[in-house]
């Protein structure tokens, strides 16, 4: 698909996308822009999948916007300084010790690596 000036990408993690109905995704890139749209977008999942809440990850970029029509806090690849990025991890409202456990690591070590054997020996 070709992407034309003014389309948004947004790459999420389950956490993100998982909780939310489409249109209100489309919704919020529609009317805000992605600095704002993408930590509303984390928070409402968060608040929308509570306890249950997974990684709730989520990255957008709007294509070709006319530097002239950006608000004051877009970040525009063409002004941003070389090796710089910008960035910000919102924790869960009520979430005082969100740490996982030595066991928790360790299930979730061993989850990551049965995923991977199983994708290696599927390529093979």
């Amino acid at each position: 698909m070709r992407l034309e000036p003014g389309d948004v990408a947004l790459l999420g993690s389950d956490g993100l996308w998982g909780p939310l109905e489409e249109p209100e995704i489309v919704d919020r890139l529609t009317r805000l822009s992605v600095v704002q749209a993408v930590p509303e977008l984390i928070s409402r999942a968060l608040e929308k999948a509570g306890e249950g809440a997974d990684n709730t990850t989520g990255i957008a970029m709007m294509w070709e916007l006319d530097a002239s029509a950006a608000g004051d806090e877009s970040v525009m690849t063409d002004t941003l300084p070389l090796n710089a990025f910008t960035t910000s991890i919102l924790e869960r409202p009520g979430a005082e010790n969100d740490l996982l456990s030595e066991e928790e690591i360790e299930r979730s070590i061993a989850e990551i690596r049965a995923a991977i054997d199983k994708t290696s020996n599927l390529m093979r």
